[in-house]
């Protein structure tokens, strides 16, 4: 027999589930990580590194927010994949990635 001890735990557990992945979708994050590989003496060398960006067409928040890390100036972007998230994204993708390939890089397009 289903009760409310049942029902109620259930559906508090698929609420948040909801409102973590309403939150996860348009939580984007930068972080900055100094791994010391390089000679001491060596220029510091800035990387950025993207992937699973997942991009649907009318993403237009992310797409903002990616286009505007070449503000950062990297030099190296690696794009390790997980772009596309459905398949009329491809020209947006090109779009948010465009101001990042004219720098130094490597870029998986598929998973």
């Amino acid at each position: 027999m289903i009760t409310r001890r049942v029902v109620l735990p259930a559906v508090a557990i698929g609420a948040v589930g909801l409102a973590y992945a309403r939150v996860e979708a348009v939580s984007y994050r930068l972080r900055r990580v100094v791994v010391p590989v390089l000679p001491a003496a060596a220029r510091p060398l800035s990387v950025l590194h993207l992937t699973d960006l997942h991009l649907t067409p009318g993403q237009r928040r992310v797409q903002s927010w990616v286009a505007a890390l070449r503000e950062l100036q990297p030099d190296l972007v690696i794009n390790t994949g997980d772009n596309l998230a459905h398949r009329d994204a491809v020209a947006p993708a090109l779009r948010t990635l465009g101001p990042l390939l004219d720098l130094p890089g490597a870029f998986v397009l598929g998973s």
